[in-house]
């Protein structure tokens, strides 16, 4: 299945007689729908720390490898009535490795945090 997610898979180009990469696109609609939706709500919950400049939405990660994955969102996205306007959707310079950079950069930020609140109690 992972072979055929991120080898196969190519939203600019579907087999549609292929029922696993047909289901992973339903899959993918519906995952890109959801995550689109939260992010609605949590957005309109801080709206205000915000401009109203359009927003770049970058991916990465095994999920966004599949060929034509920013199109797929693009298209997804198009459909959903959302708080914000998308200026570019794009992928991550290194998409393989920027979640777990971005995981690592918030656990050193975080323990510094935490190490500053000890040395002040």
């Amino acid at each position: 299945m992972i072979y055929k997610k991120e080898k196969l898979l190519d939203f600019t180009n579907m087999d549609s007689d292929d029922d696993v990469v047909f289901a992973l696109d339903a899959y993918y609609t519906t995952m890109i729908e959801h995550v689109f939706s939260i992010f609605s709500r949590k957005f309109e919950q801080i709206k205000g720390e915000f401009t109203d400049a359009p927003l770049d939405i970058v991916v990465a990660g095994g999920t966004a490898m599949p060929k034509g994955f920013c199109t797929k969102i693009a298209e997804v996205v198009k459909g959903m009535k959302l708080p914000f306007a998308i200026k570019d959707i794009r992928m991550a310079s290194d998409p393989r490795n920027a979640v777990v950079i971005g995981c690592l950069r918030q656990a050193i930020a975080t323990q510094i945090k935490l190490e500053k609140t000890v040395e002040n109690s």
